[in-house]
């Protein structure tokens, strides 16, 4: 098939749409992230402290180790997430193509941070606790003894998603590959 004039015309004008959004979206992934990574520093350095405070060892709400280590892997995980987001929107944004073998990969790293993102969400849920400092609080306490553990399927249904995508991009790898080739 040979592209004509009017097909050039169109392409382009997607490429540069796709270009657009994708610099837009690339935009706003920073700032979020930016004010994620100042939240979840501010929020881990408290638990940390409350930690560390002999005197807040008897209280409810001190945060144990394994809460903080929990903590800490998840903003870690989301932390992964963003960034690679962040790699795929800014190659499409510079103009590379999507389908390459770099962008298979990430989608493989964001499936993989996805389930643990999820397997994290369980913990934290399934630990039934507050961690309160100062005013500042991170998580639940049930008033009974009868607490629901809610699993959040989301982000497996989502892993799942970008790991099929995954290897739909590793198709349009080989098609561009192919169409490299005849051209």
């Amino acid at each position: 098939m040979v592209l004509g004039k009017d097909d050039n015309a169109v392409s382009e004008k997607l490429l540069l749409r796709a270009k657009t959004i994708c610099k837009m979206i690339n935009l706003a992934l920073r700032v979020v992230f930016v004010v994620f990574c100042i939240s979840w520093l501010f929020a881990s350095c408290s638990m940390i402290r409350a930690l560390s405070d002999s005197s807040a060892i008897n209280h409810a709400g001190f945060p144990s180790a394994f809460q903080i280590t929990l903590h800490l892997l998840y903003g870690v995980t989301v932390s992964v997430l963003f960034l690679v987001f962040t790699g795929v929107f800014s190659d499409v944004a510079k103009g590379k193509t999507p389908f390459a073998p770099i962008q298979v990969k990430r989608l493989r790293v964001i499936s993989a941070m996805l389930v643990a993102y999820a397997f994290l969400d369980f913990l934290i849920s399934a630990n039934n606790s507050i961690i309160e400092r100062g005013g500042f609080s991170s998580g639940f306490i049930t008033a009974s003894d009868n607490a629901i553990i809610p699993i959040n399927f989301a982000p497996f249904i989502a892993a799942l998603v970008a790991f099929a995508f995954s290897f739909v991009f590793q198709y349009g790898v080989l098609l561009q590959e192919f169409s490299d080739e005849t051209l």
